[in-house]
This record gives C-alpha cells, structure tokens and sequence, in this order.
C-alpha cells in the first residue's frame, strides 16, 4: 500500500458510521402461529408483531403477518388497532355502532356493528383506533387496502379523523401492512406516551380473532364458535406502552413554531443543546423555512441533524459561530431529508462527519475553520455538501458532492480552501468551481501527490462544473512553482500541491497561456507516462501529445481577468518574433477549423 494510500485507510476507518437507527420499537406476538385453522385463508389475520416507528411529526406502524401468509392471494383481513392517550375516555369495550361505511358510529348495541359491519372488542379506555385492511387481489381488487383513524366521544360515539392512509403491502416472505399518521391525529406530540393493543378480526360475530398482547387458543380451534372472543375480558389481556421519540440520536428536539434563538429553552423539547456532544434535532414542524440564530457567544453541539421538509438556515448573530465537539469518536452533521443552510461560522474542534441523503443538499455559507491542525472532514450519503471555503486538516468525499459555490472573481481568497490531504474516494466528488485549493504535500514524494491530483482528476472525482469556454483545474507541484502567493493567499510553502481554476494550456498557473506553456508541451512532447500538467500535459492521461498541444493553441493568449491572476505571481514573458507569434496563432486557427 503507498503512503497515500495508507493514510486514506486510517482516516476512512476513523470515520465511521452514525449511531442510532430508526426512530423503533417492535412488538412480538408471543405466539405467532394461533389463528383459526391452518390454512393460507386464515393465516393472513395471524399476527406475528407490530413496529410502531415515529418522528418528530408523523407515526408509522407495521402490522407484521403469519410468514406463511400470502396477502396478495387469499382473503383480505381487518385490523383494529386501540389506543389510548392520557387516561382514555372510551369507557367502553367494542367498536360498535350503526355499521355501514358512514362516518360516525354511535353508542348503540355493541353487537351491531363497526365500520366493517361487525362488532370489534376493544380494551375499556380506548379513545383512539385505526381500522384497517388489507385487498383481496385475488377476487375483489376494490379492497386496496388503507386505514381510517377514529376518535371516540362520549356523546357521538366514534367519528373520523382526518384522511384515510394508504397501506404499503409486503404479499409474501415476510408479509406485512403499513401506514402512517399525523401525531395530531391522536393528539401527540414528542415526549408523549400512549397504550394500545391489535386485533384482527374475521366475521361477526366474534369480537377479536387474534390480539398482540392476549394470544388466542390454539390452532386448529375456533375461539368464536357459539360466541365472542372479547380482547378487553380476556384472562391475561395487557396494553403494550409506546413513548412517543422525536429521534433516535440523542438530544434536544427544535419545537420553535417560528423562526427564533437557539438559546431560547421555550424552543427546544429536552434543553438547549450547548455542550460537547450535546445533540440539536430539527424535524418537519411546517413548510417553509426556519432561521435558528446562534445568539449570545454562539452555541456548542455534537450532532446536528435535519430530517424533513422544512428548511432550517442556522443563522448568526454579531459572527457567533456553531462549534462541533465531541468528547470521543466523530462530530456529526447529518441531513435525513430536505434542503438546509449553516449560515454561521462553524469551527470543527473534532472530525466531523457530514452525511447528506441523496436528493438533498446542505449549504455552509460561511467558512469552515479547523483551529486544530489534522481534523478531518468526510462527506458521505450521496446528497450535496456545499461550502465557500474550508480550512481543514483533511478533505475527503467518500460518496456524495462536495461544492464548493463560484465566486464572482476566480480563485479569489473568499473561495480558497487550504487542507493537509485531499481525497475523492470511488462514488465521491469535490466541485472546485472556479475555486483554488492549497494541500500540503505530507503523503510522499511531490511527483507521486501531484499525481494522486492528476489521477482524481482525469476520473472526475475532483473537477470542476465551470469547465465552458476552455476552462479547466490546472495543478502543480510548488516545489517546481516556487510560488508565495496562491489563490489569493500569501505565505504559501513550497512544499504544497497547488490546484486552480484556468484554461486548458496554462501549465505554470499563471493565469495565462503564452510562450512559457507552448514551452512546457515543446520540452515534454512525445512523453508517453509521468507527466503533469506542468510538463504541458493538458488531457490528464500523463502524456505530452498533439491532443495537449491542440488544447493549449485553442486557448492561447487567453488570460484570467484580473484578480484571477491572483493564482500565483506573474512571471515576465519572454520576447517572441511576430513571425513565430502568428505562426503558432495561425496553428490555432487550423485546429478550430478541423
């Protein structure tokens, strides 16, 4: 393994994955397999477990079925899921009412019916259920399946609440029913908790067929023959607990229903994250767009993590900046979905590990400053992570985006990053724009990093999305550059690899393409391996041909408007005959012309 490639290793394995998954719980039947019979007809109303899922806005759940089940073939089945918030107000144990599929059901005689035209047992207590079911494909494709939240009232009975869901089918293998509702549907909110059991039920004028938390008899037996099975009488009838989570990670939840500070604790469910590894959380709460400002000193946190459609700008205040620190492993920003903004400064006093889902994109509009040399910064998740400038210790794309934004002058000090190590691993992109970028040369000889450089980007891994009008990313060695001055910053080592925006032919980064690049290509031309962009080799392939002669005539006299010329300090050209000159401008035209 070369050196570069060593120290890749060591910084990807320091990186490594976000902890917590899913915002989960699951709930296994006790025993799976006790529906009636056992046969495929009966096996579909077999539950085997549920898995109630939540964030900060919406709740999930997911009947799991019999594994023998097939949903898409055999009969559909209903599900009744009791739930019951605070104390309940239910006061009654079946769903009972006027039958039908008319909206309200009302305080009647349980026995005549529900929604689906029999009654259900329910626990006494139950304020809220979800009535589901599942479509019978195979003889009646109107049953689609979905389910209907009701609410019930002491007056009127049982009514709906809001709009019936779609259910997602798993048919075979591992069959199961999914939904998804609004946590105002029950009156819920993060922190809350509530009770709740699940019935399937299969014909009147059985009140439960099979339930989570009370199994029913044995297969082979008809728990409803000459009469009902009523859940809430049951011997050992229980309700599963559920607390409702906003996120897995651990931290405070942004609850702000508008725009305000971060050190307001009214905006925050569980603290305002200010700490090492404290965590800050933001959610769905409305469509739009949110500014959280960084007042006071500026704020502290470990993880940073959004999750949905609203789009939140982490503003500043007076320059106050976010700081990322974890007392062991990696800082983490993480983007689950959405378009979001850091407007502050952010300064990384750990590694930080940013991931960004794929159709999302994260925007750091202020730079990002490492005040600790060798602090890495990984970008992975697919998404798009884009930055003004970072000063970084190392710079790794490891699946993903990272862009940097144009600036109106190229290679302008606003826009130039200075890294230690950059790195663009497989399924990974660094966007310079019309940026440049400054990394020390530490992972060997300058030849062997100048040519990692070369390598990313011939297979544009480092690139850049402005390359019209014969632009193109110019690198070099500073050790053969001798250049003090770079992008817009002073000071600059000779022992730095030195990569900017330019034309095509601009083999010493100058800014300009004249007699000293046509100098390069002539003194390297029919070199077939191991050259660079300062030896004239235009194509990245690492030879010096007809193909980069070509590319440096097409552009030549072109020159970067100034300051872009900031790349580096000017060196006098020298004096040429005005037959030589129109010679080689003459060569130019010829090409443009083929």
């Amino acid at each position: 393994m070369t050196n570069a490639a060593s120290k890749r290793a060591l910084i990807l394995a320091a990186c490594f994955a976000l902890s917590g998954s899913a915002w989960a719980t699951t709930y296994d039947d006790t025993t799976v397999t006790d529906h009636y019979g056992d046969n495929g007809n009966d096996q579909a109303i077999d539950i085997a477990g549920v898995v109630i899922t939540n964030d900060a806005t919406n709740i999930t759940f997911q009947i799991n079925m019999n594994p023998n089940a097939d949903i898409g073939n055999n009969r559909f089945g209903n599900y009744e899921f009791g739930i019951q918030t605070g104390n309940g107000a239910g006061g009654q144990t079946a769903i009972n009412g006027s039958g039908g599929s008319g909206a309200t059901f009302g305080l009647g005689d349980p026995t005549v019916g529900t929604p689906y035209g029999n009654a259900v047992g329910i626990s006494t207590g139950m304020n809220f259920f979800i009535g589901s079911f599942l479509g019978d494909r195979a003889t009646n494709n109107t049953f689609d399946g979905g389910a209907q939240v009701y609410q019930y009232s002491s007056t009127t009975g049982w009514a709906t609440v809001g709009a019936q869901a779609t259910a997602t089918e798993v048919f075979t293998g591992a069959p199961s029913s999914t939904f998804s509702f609004p946590l105002s549907s029950f009156g819920l909110t993060a922190g809350n908790s509530f009770k709740f059991d699940l019935w399937t039920t299969f014909g009147s004028p059985q009140s439960a067929y099979d339930a989570l938390d009370n199994p029913n008899l044995p297969p082979g037996t008809a728990p409803f023959s000459g009469g009902t099975y009523d859940s809430a009488t049951a011997a050992g009838s229980t309700l599963s607990v559920y607390t409702v989570t906003a996120a897995s990670l651990p931290g405070s939840l942004w609850t702000g229903t508008n725009s305000g500070n971060w050190s307001d604790g009214g905006n925050w469910i569980g603290g305002v994250p200010n700490a090492t590894d404290a965590g800050a959380n933001f959610g769905t709460i409305t469509s739009g767009n949110y500014t959280v400002a960084l007042n006071g000193t500026g704020m502290t946190a470990g993880t940073v993590t959004f999750n949905g459609t609203t789009s939140y700008t982490i503003g500043t205040v007076g320059g106050n900046a976010l700081t990322m620190q974890a007392s062991g492993g990696l800082a983490a920003i993480t983007v689950l979905a959405g378009n979001h903004t850091i407007a502050a400064p952010v300064t990384m006093m750990s590694d930080i590990k940013v991931t960004v889902a794929p159709t999302s994109t994260l925007s750091v509009t202020s730079a990002l400053i490492a005040p600790t040399a060798g602090r890495t910064l990984q970008e992975t998740g697919g998404g798009t992570l884009q930055f003004t400038r970072v000063q970084v210790g190392t710079l790794d794309a490891n699946g993903g985006t990272i862009k940097f934004t144009a600036k109106g002058s190229a290679n302008s000090a606003s826009g130039t990053s200075v890294v230690t190590n950059v790195f663009a691993e497989a399924g990974g992109t660094i966007d310079l724009t019309n940026n440049a970028l400054i990394a020390s040369n530490t992972a060997g000889g300058g030849t062997a990093t100048a040519d990692i450089i070369r390598q990313m980007i011939q297979n544009g891994r480092l690139t850049t999305s402005l390359n019209t009008g014969g632009h193109a990313l110019g690198y070099a060695d500073n050790t053969i550059l001798g250049r003090t001055t770079f992008g817009g910053i002073t000071g600059v080592s000779s022992s730095t690899i030195l990569v900017g925006y330019t034309f095509a032919g601009d083999a010493n980064l100058d800014g300009k393409v004249n007699l000293l690049d046509l100098n390069a290509v002539a003194t390297n031309f029919g070199a077939t391996t191991g050259k660079l962009w300062t030896d004239g080799d235009v194509t990245y392939d690492g030879a010096v041909n007809i193909s980069d002669f070509n590319a440096l005539a097409l552009n030549f006299g072109q020159s970067m408007a100034s300051p872009a010329q900031a790349l580096g300090t000017l060196v006098p050209e020298p004096t040429i005959g005005l037959a030589g000159f129109f010679s080689l401008l003459a060569m130019g035209r010829r090409r443009r012309m083929i």
